[in-house]
Order: structure tokens, then sequence, then C-alpha cells
């Protein structure tokens, strides 16, 4: 199960499945559509920067040990700053924030910042709702037609969410009832 965190400029996700890595991601395709970006920082709450990049002369510079910078020089609002979080405990959360610069005009620059709080999510936690999602591995387990009847009426109203924000449903008891 992987989570995908996104505020503008700014996600986090698990790095390829592993709940105990999350990759934070800054990237100028947050900034206005018509801006060329120029300069970017990521930074790891309070105020420690742990990279940044001046596209303009291509300079990339990194503090830590798994960070790096991707430039993008036909459109430079696809450059991008990446570093991995591997000091995170299951639970345990941290701040990261991004600043994009970038010109909008002939005599005008925007600077674009967002902040993300980056958590490690165990991997049986919906970071929506904070309740037990158990659904995949009580599937492995439980083998009975019943149990699954009950699994996949679960399924069906969990994906029916709006705007794909997950949340989870209780069954109750008349309705188990009445899948069984």
């Amino acid at each position: 199960m992987a989570f995908l965190f996104v505020h503008a400029g700014l996600t986090s996700r698990p790095f390829r499945g592993h709940e105990s890595v999350q990759e934070v991601d800054c990237s100028g395709e947050g900034h206005d559509p018509d801006a060329s970006i120029f300069f970017m920082v990521l930074y790891r709450s309070p105020g420690n920067i742990v990279a940044s990049l001046n596209v303009a002369t291509e300079e990339c510079l990194t503090n830590d040990a798994f960070s790096s910078c991707i430039i993008d020089r036909k459109n430079s609002r696809k450059s991008r700053l990446r570093t991995l979080v591997v000091d995170l405990d299951e639970g345990q959360q941290k701040w990261f924030a991004c600043n994009v610069t970038g010109v909008v005009s002939v005599a005008r620059t925007k600077v674009m910042s967002w902040k993300l709080l980056v958590k490690r999510i165990s991997k049986f936690t919906n970071p929506y709702c904070c309740q037990f999602v158990v659904i995949a591995e009580l599937a492995r387990v439980a083998r009975s037609a019943s149990f699954r009847r009950l699994l996949q009426h679960i399924l069906r109203r969990t994906s029916r969410s709006a705007q794909g924000h997950v949340h989870t449903e209780h069954v109750t008891r008349k309705e188990n009832e009445k899948i069984r």
C-alpha cells in the first residue's frame, strides 16, 4: 500500500514502495504555468538546507547523502530537487519546505513556497482517517466465501469516495447479514 502526499510543488511518497524510506520531491511544476524557474531550495525544517539548484547556471548543491537535482533544460518548471528520508521511525514525522523562484514577466519575479509534513506511515494505517486498514492482510488469511463478499462490498463502497480521498466505512451488523 503506497500513499502519495501532495502540496502543489512538494510531494512525498514511499520510495519504490518501501514504507521505511520516504521520497520528498520539490518541483517547479507547482509554480505559475508561464514562469521560467531559475532557483529552487529544499529545506528540512527548521531551516536546514537539504539541496539547492540554480537552474540558469546548472549549479546543484546537496547537503544530504541521498539528495539530487534534476535539471530540465527544455522546460525549467520540470526541474526538481529530491531527497530520501531514511531516519524516520514508524509513525514519526518531519517538516520539509520548498521555495521555487521564477520569472513571471520581464521585470517581475515570484517566489512560491510549500511546506509538507512527511510521515513514515505504517503499512497498516490509513493516513486519512487514522484507522487500521488490514483489508489486504485479512484477505490472505480469511478464505471463506462470506468474508470475500464482505471484502468486495467494503472495497466497492471505498472506491466510490469523492475526489480520490480514501476513507473507510464501518459496515453495520445488518449490512453484514445482507452480504452473507
